[in-house]
């Protein structure tokens, strides 16, 4: 095999290995979880979640409220970057308000001891 069909294939074969790992690391991994089934084993893993509004506050730009569905709530903080992406990508953010229903897929932290999630960039969805 000479070297110039060598170094076609090796670059052929690069090209198609980004882009498979560009897909893969787009995807995020997540499965749906009743909020009330969230506990410490959960720390650290993306879990998908829908529920309630309530109890919201905002901080200097930031939003923080508890997402509650029929089986328990859970904090939920919405960082000011993450809420001007959320606007960038055609999500009005005064549609956020205690009562709405809102599907996140986020990443379950612990907090000054309580659990909370912080959504993925772009991962929540006014219902």
């Amino acid at each position: 095999m000479n070297e110039v069909k060598l170094t076609k294939i090796s670059f052929f074969g690069v090209v198609i290995g980004l882009i498979a790992i560009y897909f893969l690391a787009t995807q995020i991994h997540s499965f749906h979880v009743n909020i009330g089934e969230i506990d410490s084993g959960y720390v650290g893993r993306t879990v998908n979640i829908t529920g309630r509004v309530t109890d919201l506050t905002t901080n200097k730009g930031n939003m923080f409220f508890d997402l509650e569905d029929k089986t328990g709530k859970i904090k939920v903080v919405l960082w000011k970057d993450t809420l001007e992406l959320l606007e960038l990508s055609g999500v009005n953010i005064n549609e956020i308000g205690n009562g709405e229903e809102l599907n996140i897929v986020g990443n379950v932290q612990l907090y000054k001891g309580e659990l909370e999630v912080i959504p993925i960039r772009e991962h929540v969805k006014v219902l």
